[in-house]
Parts: structure tokens; C-alpha cells; sequence
């Protein structure tokens, strides 16, 4: 017997404004990102690791489903990727 999908719920805007005032909030979440530019590609990731600098300002540590590396992926960007991604509800 196939094993279910977890349940997801969908990244709000409320919810983008409650991880950007406490980010470690996401911290071993999983989502799904939609790719649109790969043509509605599912894309499972896992936020790891978050962390900020002077120079660098925040930024998270993810790792995508297939890869062994993690990819560090700056603030602005991490928001930008939690639009387009639904959250995998444990």
C-alpha cells in the first residue's frame, strides 16, 4: 500500500510575516517549491540552518531533495522562494 502524502497547508503572507520577525521559526520545516520556470516542478526542500553577519546579512542554509550539499540562500531570496511553496505539515 503507497504510503500518503504528508498533509501541506499553503505559505500565507501572514505566515512570511511571522518567519521574517522570528526566521528560526522555519528551521526544520519542509516545503514543496513550485518551479514555475521548470514548468510546475515540485521541488522538496529543508531550511537546516539560519544566520546572519554584517556582511552577509541573514541567510539560511537549505537543502534540496537529490542534493547532498546544502545552499546557502540570502533573505530576500528565501522570501522570495516561501511565496511559491506550500509547507509540508508533520
Amino acid at each position: 500500500m503507497p504510503t500518503p502524502f504528508p498533509p501541506t497547508c499553503p505559505v500565507t503572507a501572514e505566515d512570511i510575516k511571522s518567519f521574517q520577525s522570528d526566521p528560526f521559526e522555519i528551521v526544520g520545516k519542509t516545503f514543496i517549491l513550485y518551479s514555475i520556470e521548470d514548468g510546475d516542478k515540485e521541488v522538496l526542500y529543508e531550511v537546516a540552518e539560519i544566520g546572519s553577519s554584517k556582511a552577509k546579512g541573514m541567510w539560511y542554509q537549505v537543502q534540496f531533495e537529490g542534493c547532498v550539499d546544502y545552499i546557502e540562500i540570502d533573505g530576500k531570496e528565501m522570501m522570495r522562494m516561501m511565496k511559491e511553496s506550500i509547507l509540508l505539515v508533520a
